[in-house]
Formats: structure tokens, sequence, C-alpha cells
């Protein structure tokens, strides 16, 4: 080896070696055995400790997505699936029906002014011209017996009033004469059977209000009777039938079988009737009720059912607004 290498490793080594011994001179013994006991106890830690895995995942909810942070190769990626949201049945068509009892208004118990008022049947429109009611006819009792009176006098100073409407009515007269064929009169106090009379002559509206002379002798009879006289109609007449509602009576003269409560009753069943039979059910008595559901003094004739000359004109005016 050349001398001059040589001699200048042998400078370095010497070099090393003086400043190894000027840094363990630095420190104090107690300062060189804390250390060493520091080293010494990390080497035991990291001896007896295996190296931490990876914490697991956890999902949170069905939103979850995965993080854009990579994930180290060598650490397998779970494949997660989203959780799907609760499946919630339809409901039956029992619990539906149930729902809707429970929710709808009961109208057979306690109905307010506001229900007692609100019009069944034919909706409102717009008023037609008094000549629809040319070929019309009207069957009743006292109260159509009145509106006849009423519009014969109108047509002395205006002959166009409810057209040419024609009447066939009869005081005290009942849906049970009707059905057992007692005569009933015609404009000119001529006595027919209702059936006799629509074989004899034709008509393509026919408006009946029969039941106030009926319902205190029972309300499902009074409909039956009703509903008899209607199907003996349509063998004889394929006029359009219009049922008008009973009347309410005055608050302080209501009796035992004759109230407002029935005649409501009434009202409704044939209603609900007139649905099945095709017919055209008009709420005439809408238009008649104070908020507690009676006849106004100032509309009654008697302070009992009979229907005042001031009425008649509420009576033509929802006819002629309540049209099919």
């Amino acid at each position: 080896m050349n001398p001059i290498r040589l001699l200048a490793l042998l400078m370095l080594f010497s070099m090393l070696f003086f400043i190894g011994c000027s840094n363990q001179a630095s420190l104090s013994p107690q300062a060189m055995e804390t250390h060493t006991q520091e080293n010494d106890h990390s080497a035991q830690q990291n001896s007896a400790s295996p190296s931490p895995s990876p914490a697991p995942l956890v999902i949170q909810d069905s939103s979850y997505a995965p993080q854009s942070k990579p994930v180290p190769s060598a650490l397998p990626v779970p494949v997660v699936s989203p959780i799907p949201p609760k499946q919630v049945p339809p409901p039956t068509p029992e619990a539906e029906e149930t729902a809707a009892v429970s929710t709808a208004p009961h109208l057979d118990t306690a109905p307010t002014a506001e229900i007692q008022n609100k019009s069944m049947g034919v909706p409102e429109s717009s008023p037609v011209r008094m000549s629809y009611f040319d070929d019309a006819l009207f069957i009743g009792d006292s109260n159509t017996w009145r509106f006849k009176n009423f519009i014969h006098k109108k047509r002395k100073s205006d002959s166009d009033y409810m057209g040419k409407a024609v009447f066939l009515s009869k005081k005290g007269y009942g849906l049970r004469h009707a059905v057992k064929d007692k005569p009933i009169e015609d404009e000119h106090g001529n006595e027919w059977q209702i059936i006799e009379y629509l074989e004899e002559h034709r008509f393509n509206k026919i408006y009946i209000m029969l039941g106030t002379n009926d319902i205190e002798h029972g309300v499902n009879k009074a409909v039956d009777n009703y509903l008899q006289l209607i199907s003996r109609i349509r063998e004889v007449s394929d006029a359009d039938l219009y049922i008008q509602s009973v009347l309410p009576m005055c608050r302080d003269t209501q009796e035992k079988g004759l109230n407002n409560e029935n005649i409501d009753k009434f009202n409704k069943k044939m209603y609900e009737h007139s649905k099945s039979l095709h017919c055209y059910y008009l709420d005439v008595a809408s238009c008649m009720k104070d908020s507690k559901g009676n006849l106004p003094t100032k509309y009654s004739s008697d302070n009992h059912v009979h229907i005042h000359n001031r009425a008649f004109p509420l009576w033509v005016d929802y006819l002629r607004t309540h049209t099919k």
C-alpha cells in the first residue's frame, strides 16, 4: 500500500476515536444510566408487542360510501353492499276501510247545523230558462198544492213562469195513499190515480215531494212505499225522476213521530236510494233551513209544516239551479 494513503487512514481513525471519547465523557453517570434504561425498556416493548393491525371498518348507515383515502395494497379491501331501505307493506283493504271509518264524521250522531244544511244530490249550476219545465210534472201533498196555486198566480202576470209545468197534488196525500192507488187531483180538480194519469199523459221530467204525511207512521215504512211507487212509475214512464226532499218543520210544533230529526233520516235514506234507483235527488229542504235545521217562521204559513208564499221563490230558484 502507498505509505501516504496508510498514513491518512491512521489519522482518520485517530480522529474518530477522539470524537467518540469526547461524547462519552460529556454524559454524567446518571444520564448514561437513564439513557441505557430507556433504550432497554423500548427494546423490551418492541419485542413484546406485535405490529398493530389496521382498525376494522364500521358501517354507520345505509348512506355509507367508501372514503377516497388510499388503502395499502397489503390490506384486503372489504366489499360493502348498500343496506336497502326498510320495506313497508301496503295497507290491506280492511285496514284502509277501518281507517276511513275511524276518521270520517258520523252524520247520524248529533249533526251540526253546517252538516244539516249541506246540500245533497244534484250540485248547483247556472239557472236554466223557465221553459226547461215545459215537459215537467210535479206530484205532491199540500205544499205542492200550495206551490201550484202560487205558480198559477204568478202566471197571471208572467205566462212563462215555470214554463208549462203541471201538477198532481192533494192536501194530506201520502206515499201510503199512492201505492194503494188513492186518487189525487190535477190542476182542474179532477181525480186520478197517479199511474193512470201517467198512462194518459207523457212527461220527460217528474218531480216528486211526498213523505210529510207518512213519516209519523214510521220512516222505514215510508221509504218502502216510496221505493214501490218509483218502481210502478218506471213501468209506465221513461221520464227522468227527481226526488225532492221533504221540507223541514218549525221548531216549536214538532211532534213525537213527525219532527225534523225523522225528516232528516227519511231524506238521507231517500238520497242513498236515489243512486241505485237512477233518480236525481234534489235537496230543496237545504234552502229553507235555519242554522238549527228548522223551518224559519217567516217561511211558514202556520208555524208548522206549510210553506208561506215568500218561500216559494226559494223553491223555484233551487229547481232552476239544480238540474241534471
